[in-house]
């Protein structure tokens, strides 16, 4: 958001943007109607939209405390399970390392589900729980607040981030403009 905040203030002064939280299974159903006029999401939406080419490639990662006790910037399996966790809910679209979690029969204390990654540094710092987290939202968190970013004990693919949107006979000039 940051990103395209800056090239929106640099590019197209004049247009408003209104960010809503990611309802991913809502998602398709609001850019047919309407409701959105576009949504960047690192899962497929379903329906007859277009899509960018690949805004971004991600991994994700684990956010931990700066204490916290890890060998070669990878905290270990047995860490991982004994830890507390807070979870950033699978609606808004993050449902890759749940997956991965799930088909590896691997379990964890789940302390905490939350709606957006914005709150987890004041969490982590505060309650000594740890998250997994996309890399880019992990980095903007190091050096604001007293966490690192360490590899998760189990390879979760990478995946990709796209810009989707629903085709109207009558666009707007900043439509047209944001979606390209």
């Amino acid at each position: 958001l940051p990103l395209i905040l800056e090239r929106m203030a640099r590019e197209a002064p004049l247009v408003e943007l209104e960010v809503v939280p990611m309802e991913i299974e809502r998602v398709a159903e609001w850019l047919a109607i309407g409701k959105v006029d576009a949504a960047i999401a690192s899962t497929p939406i379903p329906g007859n939209l277009h899509s960018t080419a690949v805004l971004m490639e991600e991994t994700y990662r684990c956010l931990v405390h700066e204490d916290f006790p890890v060998e070669n910037d990878r905290i270990s399996m047995k860490a991982f399970q004994e830890a507390r966790h807070a979870i950033v809910t699978p609606v808004t679209g993050h449902r890759l390392p749940e997956r991965v979690i799930e088909e590896l029969g691997i379990h964890r204390k789940t302390t905490v589900v939350l709606h957006h990654f914005s709150v987890l540094p004041p969490i982590i710092d505060k309650c000594d729980l740890i998250a997994i987290v996309p890399k880019g939202v992990a980095d903007s968190f190091v050096g604001r607040w007293p966490v690192k970013i360490v590899d998760l004990p189990f390879p979760v693919p990478s995946f990709q981030v796209r810009l989707h949107w629903q085709a109207r006979d009558r666009e707007s000039a900043a439509q047209s403009w944001f979606h390209e």
